[in-house]
């Protein structure tokens, strides 16, 4: 299965959850659940959905977190 997530294709090698699909991108990012927001094919998510909405091929994903600095 292929999605794009962030822009970049990436492969699954079984279907998942978005809860999953975040839990490995998060590791990735350094970034915390509670500090991002995520959209599937540009409809946003909520939070307390992510375990039950299923990734299906060729989803666009994008999960975005606030930066703070000036």
């Amino acid at each position: 299965m292929q999605i794009v997530f962030n822009g970049e294709t990436v492969q699954l090698t079984q279907p998942c959850n978005l809860f999953e699909l975040l839990g490995i991108k998060l590791q990735e990012t350094q970034a915390s659940l509670e500090h991002v927001v995520v959209a599937v094919n540009q409809d946003f998510v909520h939070r307390q959905n992510y375990k039950t909405f299923t990734i299906s091929d060729g989803d666009n994903v994008e999960m975005l977190s606030a930066v703070v600095g000036g």
